[in-house]
């Protein structure tokens, strides 16, 4: 794991010097990390807003019309059923092991998640024009990236989980694991309220005459965010929300697969179910994170393109909402399964050879 963390500290420190150079440039200006707008040339008028090319490309083409809101549609479809009757077994259960608090809150998370898309999806339909107000912009925006953000760290936690499980039993075992895990779910709704709250501060809706179109959050003015404490905030999120936790989760998992297959094949599906979280986390938060890392960085209004290829990985990344339960199902059924058998296997061990 080492090489891996060294390498995404290069990368992230070459794209540091990089834009610490353009902003040398008294002409180089830090963009939004949305699509730009800025003030109609054409017009006396300043406080009329415009828009590139590209976003314009992108609001009237089928990824945004169709593609997307299909994708989202699906998602809520399969994605709130099943998150409802798991959170409604976990609950049922009433069990306070650590796994089962991180996965409630898991559950909680991705439903809160999913609740955001009834008003993303008619915004969508409804050629990308917001008609809920702007408070309620502000209050879906930051529901919607502040519960991406917490399921990658609750995630985590239980990666850190199975990691001292498995790897460390004896240490693991020592532990005070039920209050840990109830202050370290606490401090992750904590921590994610504080990372959208300038989400909710920020104005997020703005009328663009020439599409006469009120998007919510996909179109912010170029001054709004021209600054280097919203440079140094958008890094700060990206970092302490996807790259920290993904080091950590690979190291975690890669452990305990390393571990459980050092072991005999009965432990084979708790290494099938590792990797396939390990998978999903991956590829599900990977690639909108790493375009974002990258259109963040850029000085120049072609970050435009960037941000489209932003939305549809970020639509392609809900469907980690989908995957989620029937993880949990697979788990929960193989460990009651695991648990009868090895207790089946003890029993017949001690019965008298006939």
């Amino acid at each position: 794991m080492p090489s891996e963390v060294r390498f995404l500290v290069l990368v992230l420190l070459l794209l540091y010097c990089e834009t610490a150079l353009c902003q040398e440039d008294s002409k180089s200006k830090l963009i939004p990390k949305t699509f730009v707008s800025f003030p109609c040339p054409e017009n006396n008028n300043t406080s009329e807003l415009c828009i590139g090319n590209v976003s314009k490309e992108y609001f009237n083409s089928a990824l945004s019309s169709t593609f997307i809101p299909a994708v989202y549609t699906t998602v809520l479809m399969l994605g709130f059923p099943s998150n409802a009757i798991a959170l409604w077994m976990f609950c049922s259960k009433l069990r306070t092991i650590p796994t089962a608090i991180f996965n409630i809150n898991l559950v909680i998370s991705d439903l809160s998640f999913l609740a955001t898309l009834p008003f993303i999806i008619h915004q969508y339909l409804n050629g990308n024009n917001w008609v809920f107000g702007e408070a309620t912009c502000r209050i879906i925006t930051a529901t919607y990236y502040g519960n991406m953000y917490s399921s990658i760290f609750f995630l985590t936690c239980i990666s850190i989980n199975w990691y001292l499980a498995i790897v460390h039993p004896f240490l693991y075992k020592d532990l005070p694991k039920k209050n840990i895990a109830g202050y370290i779910c606490a401090t992750i709704w904590l921590v994610v309220f504080l990372f959208t709250l300038p989400i909710v501060l920020l104005k997020q809706t703005y009328f663009f005459k020439e599409l006469n179109i009120v998007p919510c959050h996909y179109v912010l003015p170029e001054e709004t965010q021209n600054t280097n404490l919203f440079f140094y905030y958008l890094t700060f999120y990206i970092v302490c929300g996807f790259v920290i936790p993904l080091i950590i989760t690979l190291f975690c998992y890669t452990l305990v697969i390393k571990t459980l297959h050092g072991l005999n094949e009965k432990w084979v599906g708790y290494i099938h179910i590792a990797v396939v979280v390990l998978m999903t986390f991956v590829i599900c938060f990977a690639p909108s994170n790493v375009i974002l890392l990258i259109h963040n960085f850029k000085q120049d209004f072609t970050g435009d393109n960037l941000y489209s290829l932003y939305l549809t990985a970020l639509c392609l990344g809900s469907l980690n909402t989908c995957f989620d339960p029937f993880l949990y199902y697979y788990t929960y059924f193989y460990s009651k399964w695991k648990a009868q058998s090895l207790e089946l296997e003890s029993y017949s061990s001690l019965q008298p050879a006939a």
